[in-house]
């Protein structure tokens, strides 16, 4: 009796030991999916990733600066930064970027020549894997120089006797001007000048457009050049066109 009640001691000591040292089973025995941790990556970003410059005239140079931060855990590698055009030339301060740090995209837009509502793309590659490429926009209205008020002066037909002269002005929407010169193509178009609009700050100037009397009858054309001071649109070119009608015969 004491041989067997020794015999089953040791059997469930050697079990009990043989359990504790056995490995643990791996996720792909007990059927779990494997946990790895996480890579270590960069991450780009941009607080403002857009910037309207309003309205501006086309005398102007745009120029603005980007901040591009690093809210990764190992460097920001920048690649190379892109316009969408050559008229917006881009300057990086720093092509690397470590954890928590952050560099500036320069860029100038050149708005010599150009009219209307302007959307222009930057375009930023990296070595974030989320987002390879981030995109910056620069966008505003571009405003055009001195234009004349109306664009054309037409007569019509201008019977004997009726008046002769018609005003127009020459404005600017963003800048105040000045008038350096004022010629027309023939000179029997005689051009006055009235001054600037009251409370108008420079922005508009008066003109009265005559007819001389030696033109009696027939078709008239031309135009009136406006130089003003403005730097890139300074020329303001009017058409002129009227028909006058020769007075009644006599008895």
């Amino acid at each position: 009796m004491k041989t067997i009640l020794i015999w089953l001691v040791l059997s469930l000591a050697f079990a009990l030991d043989a359990g504790a040292q056995s490995p643990p089973e791996s996720p792909a025995e007990n059927g779990g999916a494997e946990v790895s941790a996480p890579v270590p990556k960069p991450k780009i970003v941009c607080p403002e990733p857009t910037y309207n410059f309003g309205r501006q005239s086309s005398s102007q140079t745009v120029r603005h600066d980007y901040i591009i931060r690093n809210e990764g855990h190992v460097n920001l590698e920048i690649h190379s930064v892109r316009a969408s055009c050559g008229c917006t030339p881009t300057q990086l301060a720093n092509n690397i970027v470590p954890p928590g740090g952050e560099t500036r995209v320069h860029v100038q837009f050149d708005l010599r020549g150009r009219r209307g509502t302007q959307i222009k793309s930057v375009m930023v590659a990296s070595n974030d894997p989320d987002t390879p490429t981030l995109y910056l926009q620069l966008r505003g209205e571009i405003m055009p120089g001195p234009q004349a008020q109306p664009a054309a002066v037409y007569f019509g037909r201008v019977e004997s006797g009726a008046s002769r002269s018609r005003m127009f002005h020459i404005e600017s929407q963003t800048d105040p001007i000045q008038i350096l010169d004022v010629k027309t193509s023939a000179p029997d178009l005689i051009v006055t000048s009235h001054g600037e609009v009251p409370d108008s700050n420079g922005l508009r100037h008066r003109f009265e457009l005559t007819i001389a009397d030696s033109l009696r009858e027939g078709t008239v054309s031309g135009q009136i050049t406006v130089t003003t001071d403005h730097p890139h649109d300074g020329v303001v070119t009017i058409p002129v066109a009227a028909h006058l009608v020769a007075p009644p015969a006599g008895p």
